[in-house]
């Protein structure tokens, strides 16, 4: 009898409450189930193309196509890829963008080029240290005598110094 008289005596609150939360949930489905789809252009979806190996122009010219759009993300030296062309992208090919959105990618620089040191008149270790922390290997080595230069010292290198090398060449 108490949740009776309870009820009875508050039935404006409690009618107003239910429209309140009814109204809230029309709301709620109105902008989920239409107004939301008209703004996310829900459906017009396309498949990202592989561009890795492609050269930028390229790739630019293949999302134009697709309505895509292409973002750099960056420059790296790639011993692999040939310059100007893209070594990674993001999203990962195939995967499926919306129209208008952006494709991220990193272009390769080709192979790093590393300058010869100047190594005439240094001791044989630390000619041999400066080219190991330059990234460069040493091919051969020579025994030459010299009235200049003293025993055990570069008394020339070649290539010369200056001569720009690939990264552990």
């Amino acid at each position: 009898m108490r949740i009776k008289e309870f009820l009875g005596r508050h039935r404006v609150w409690w009618k107003t409450s239910a429209w309140i939360i009814g109204v809230f949930l029309a709301g709620f489905l109105l902008s989920n189930f239409v107004l939301m789809p008209l703004f996310v252009r829900h459906g017009a979806e396309v498949e990202v193309p592989e561009l890795r190996g492609l050269e930028y122009t390229k790739a630019v010219q293949l999302l134009a196509e697709k309505g895509l759009e292409i973002s750099l993300g960056g420059w790296q030296y790639n011993q692999e890829q040939p310059d100007s062309t893209i070594i990674s992208q993001e999203p990962e090919p195939r995967m499926m963008i919306k129209k208008g959105r952006t494709v991220k990618v990193v272009i390769s620089r080709g192979a790093e080029k590393i300058a010869v040191p100047y190594l005439q008149g240094l001791s044989l270790v630390r000619a041999i240290n400066l080219l190991d922390r330059s990234g460069l290997r040493v091919a051969a080595i020579d025994s030459v005598e010299s009235d200049s230069i003293a025993y055990n010292c570069v008394v020339r290198s070649e290539p010369e110094a200056g001569v720009k090398l690939e990264r552990n060449g």
